[in-house]
């Protein structure tokens, strides 16, 4: 315990606060030098003073390196600032936002792993017959095809055709939960059955690697059954990379959804960080993807650690 607790610590003091702190320097210093800011943007019919006013306010005179630095203060107290567009704190905003884009990724998620893991380890299984052909070929289609296409194709079917879902919008889960999965199903569907694809290719080839290794044969010349050397000894040892894919594509599937948000006219995370940048709305901008940030070295340390759980050889060579 007292091994993965220190392995634990070492990735995060190595991995996560440098990475944190690294990308809110650079998405603070790259968002300045797009021109103008959002005190052009609020009141065209502002007058100078009201405008330079206004700055003043924000805190958008001073020099760059001092915003950063009252930035960051604020943020480690747990303030991300204020929006510019709506006057509300930051939080406020992705709070309004994150549960959706929770849902949403959550769910394609539980897709996403309900099919790929299965389609991939019986491709393994039937390596270069019909059944492993006619999974790798669809798997190819959906890793080629656009998101936004693939979730206009289900519009155009289960909406607007069959009337069977709604084509777009946002229920709370706990409003209406039958109603908020009918208007989630669609856009977790398209996430999940990409998830799938990427998540079968990695599955296959690490099953069938780990197939041929002698332990494998050892087990199977000693008569376990089937399934037993399938899931106790090949896919136990075959688990790190698949691991590695899932926590990364659910941190993908979380801050990546902005297309879907798009498509199914979906209040999200990736929506809302889109409309900031038009409107040079720093602060919502700069916690967005500090957000995003965290996620994506969360989920990459949370995978590690699960990696370093499932092989203590992991832990041995961090």
């Amino acid at each position: 315990m007292n091994s993965v607790l220190l392995y634990v610590a070492r990735r995060a003091l190595l991995h996560f606060v440098p990475v944190l702190v690294g990308m809110s320097m650079l998405v603070f210093g790259v968002i300045r030098l797009v021109p103008g800011d959002a005190a052009d943007l609020m009141n065209v019919r502002m007058t100078l003073e009201q405008r330079a006013e206004t700055r003043r306010l924000f805190g958008l005179e001073e020099p760059i390196p001092v915003q950063y630095a009252i930035w960051l203060g604020e943020v480690v107290q747990g303030n991300l600032g204020v929006s510019l567009r709506s006057g509300r704190a930051v939080v406020d905003e992705i709070a309004a936002v994150l549960p959706g884009t929770l849902e949403l990724g959550l769910l394609g998620a539980l897709l996403g792993i309900g099919i790929g893991l299965p389609v991939g380890i019986l491709s393994a299984v039937h390596q270069d017959r019909p059944a492993d052909r006619g999974m790798r070929f669809l798997v190819y289609i959906f890793i080629s095809l656009p998101e936004f296409w693939l979730g206009t194709l289900m519009v155009l079917l289960f909406s607007i055709h069959l009337r069977w879902l709604p084509a777009g919008g946002y229920v709370g889960l706990f409003d209406d939960p039958l109603e908020a999965l009918r208007f989630v199903v669609m856009p977790a569907v398209v996430l999940g059955l990409i998830m799938a694809a990427f998540l079968s290719r990695v599955v296959r080839s690490t099953m069938l690697e780990t197939l041929r290794q002698d332990y494998v044969t050892v087990a199977r010349a000693k008569g376990l059954s089937g399934p037993a050397v399938l899931l106790d000894h090949a896919l136990r040892n075959a688990a790190g990379p698949i691991i590695t894919l899932v926590g990364l594509q659910f941190a993908f599937l979380i801050s990546g959804s902005v297309i879907v948000e798009e498509v199914f006219v979906r209040p999200g995370l990736g929506r809302l960080l889109v409309r900031s940048i038009f409107q040079r709305d720093y602060a919502v901008v700069q916690g967005v993807t500090l957000l995003f940030t965290v996620i994506f070295v969360a989920a990459n340390l949370l995978t590690d650690v699960l990696r370093g759980i499932v092989d203590p050889r992991v832990r041995a060579r961090a």
